[in-house]
């Protein structure tokens, strides 16, 4: 039995068009990956994020600041097939190159700053500062920018 089977079984058409491209090894031109194109758009995961999305291109955090939760959604959107030619990824990349610092950094992230920004307190995360943005960036297709 192949391993990619109960995955070809879920509801999510982004999970099984990534599982016939990258798992599979699926030519963008297959039939099935083809008819996946069309209905991505529409799995429930995508339709979920792009609802939450504010109007200045940023998503909210439970715990996170607007700079992460974008950065996240981000992320999650360009796993799911959605890149930079789609209008709420564009909104979101904005909403990120607009909190980059003069440096080429972001700014600390609020759930992570420990006395007041102070750094000397104890942060101890300040790559994510700058790795966390890009992560989100690079997988909707901003790696060059």
């Amino acid at each position: 039995m192949n391993w990619a089977i109960p995955l070809l079984a879920d509801a999510s058409p982004c999970l099984r068009q990534l599982v016939l491209r990258e798992l599979l090894a699926r030519p963008p031109d297959d039939p099935e990956v083809q008819e996946l194109d069309e209905l991505c758009p529409g799995d429930p995961l995508v339709i979920r994020l792009l609802q939450a999305q504010n109007a200045d291109g940023s998503w909210e955090g439970e715990s996170v600041d607007r700079l992460h939760a974008t950065s996240q959604a981000l992320t999650r959107l360009g796993y799911l097939g959605l890149g930079r030619d789609h209008a709420a990824v564009q909104r979101g990349a904005a909403f990120v190159f607009s909190q980059q610092q003069p440096d080429g950094s972001w700014p600390l992230f609020r759930s992570h700053e420990r006395d007041g920004g102070n750094i000397d307190g104890g942060y101890d995360l300040i790559s994510l500062q700058t790795s966390m943005p890009l992560r989100g960036l690079v997988a909707c297709g901003y790696a060059t920018d």
